[in-house]
């Protein structure tokens, strides 16, 4: 016969397979199927077995045989202390690092573009701007473990490993593509900002999770077929997907880190499938150790310990996310609505208004820190830089005034953004990934 038992308590793939491996130890047993989302196990015995039986095989597991809904909030206090010390110490290391400036000049302006992209890679690969991709593999590689308990370290290190082959290549074969079609090819900063906000969100969910202080999220997981075709959710029988681990590094490449599109430009700029290829993939190869490392973090803990490395990690998950969902929003030009009072009936003027910047050293910011504009007006800005852009901060856009893509700041070659000033408001000079330059550009009736 085949029977369904409710069971309350779960709240994780690790909870399935405890439960499955319990009941499925009493002779008589045929099937179990443990459900995390229904909170069931669908289970097919014999007249041997007694629903007290299985009953009694989920008590032992530390679950209980009913229905019930997990708590909105966790009941466990470690849950919380794991959280609020972590938050903590994310805070103080943020605090400690935040004056670090990373300066690629020879990235920009050297003929020696190989060994420069390498250096870029190995930057972004250990520091902030590598927070998007590194935030979503740490994500996924603490979710594929904790979904899969019995996994040697080996295993649970695979998707890091074939996730980097895919991007190599990914980026290899991308950045060829880059360099052939040239400027054909461009960065939208509202397309840009999607992509890092639907990647911060996909990235909150995941640390939630992890962290166990939402049990009732713990039942959220990707749609069925998108998470077979990426590898993440595959059954014990099917085993786990190095094709979805590749494509998902692949696909990578269009989630825009400033260092990742500071090296796309460049890639733009040379002008040849060789070119472009070598300079993407080279730079992708010198992102991989520290991606490897953040990778890895989830494989690291063993036996007891291996709960608390997974709340940790998705407190580093949650920071990262948020900080990538904030740029996105910079990127996109939200803004928070503001009272406005004023008449902003204003007619257009057909002249164009000239504003000049200089991008200079060793500050890395522009001259001017605020800027006037008159609302329904056009305007060109001027930027000349008298200094290679440093880092992430290679790159310039200006988000909520022009849908112009990313500039790459170069010494002595002039950039120019020209635009008409629609909507009264604040805005900032951005780079590729979102980060705001000191300079204030208000737009007045």
């Amino acid at each position: 016969m085949k029977k369904t038992f409710p069971i309350y308590g779960m709240h994780c793939k690790s909870c399935e397979k405890r439960i499955s491996d319990e009941i499925s130890s009493i002779e008589g047993v045929s099937s179990v199927d443990v459900k995390l989302k229904r909170q069931s196990a669908a289970v097919s015995y014999d007249s041997n077995v007694s629903d007290k039986d299985i009953e009694d095989a989920i008590i032992k597991a530390g679950y209980e045989p009913k229905a019930g809904k997990p708590p909105l909030f966790s009941r466990d206090p470690k849950d919380y202390l794991i959280f609020f010390i972590s938050a903590i110490a994310i805070g103080v290391l943020t605090y400690l690092f935040s004056d670090l400036n990373l300066n690629f000049d020879n990235f920009s302006g050297s003929q020696n573009y190989l060994i420069s992209a390498l250096l870029m890679g190995l930057a972004a690969g250990f520091s902030a701007c590598m927070a998007l991709v590194g935030g979503l593999v740490i994500g996924i590689s603490a979710k594929y473990r904790q979904q899969n308990p019995d996994n040697t370290r080996w295993q649970n290190f695979k998707p890091n490993l074939f996730f980097n082959l895919g991007r190599i290549a990914g980026f290899a074969l991308l950045g060829g593509i880059l360099g052939l079609i040239g400027s054909a090819f461009t960065f939208k900063p509202t397309l840009m900002g999607s992509l890092t906000i639907t990647a911060g969100v996909f990235m909150l969910i995941i640390g939630l999770q992890l962290t166990n202080i939402l049990p009732r999220l713990s039942g959220w997981s990707l749609p069925t077929k998108l998470s077979e075709k990426l590898g993440i959710d595959k059954s014990r029988k099917q085993g786990y997907s190095n094709f979805g681990a590749i494509i998902l590094g692949i696909l990578s490449f269009v989630l825009p880190c400033g260092f990742t599109q500071a090296a796309q430009l460049v890639a733009v700029s040379s002008g040849s499938f060789v070119s472009g290829g070598l300079i993407m993939g080279i730079f992708a190869i010198g992102t991989t150790p520290g991606l490897l490392v953040v990778g890895a973090a989830a494989n690291l803990a063993s036996g007891q310990k291996v709960k608390t490395a997974l709340r940790v990690i998705g407190v580093v998950v949650i920071s990262l996310a948020l900080i990538n969902i904030s740029s996105g929003l910079n990127l996109t030009g939200v803004k928070l609505p503001k009272f406005d009072f004023s008449n902003q009936n204003t007619s257009s003027n057909n002249s164009i208004n000239d504003i000049d910047l200089i991008f200079q050293s060793p500050n890395k910011q522009f001259n001017k820190k605020q800027i006037s504009l008159k609302q329904g007006e056009k305007y060109r800005i001027h930027i000349l830089p008298v200094a290679n852009g440093a880092g992430c901060m290679s790159t310039v856009m200006l988000p909520g005034l022009t849908e112009d893509s990313p500039r790459l700041l170069k010494n002595n070659q002039r950039i120019t953004f020209e635009f008409e000033a629609e909507e009264v408001g604040e805005y900032e000079f951005m780079c590729a990934m979102g980060i705001a330059f000191d300079t204030v550009i208000k737009v007045e009736v």
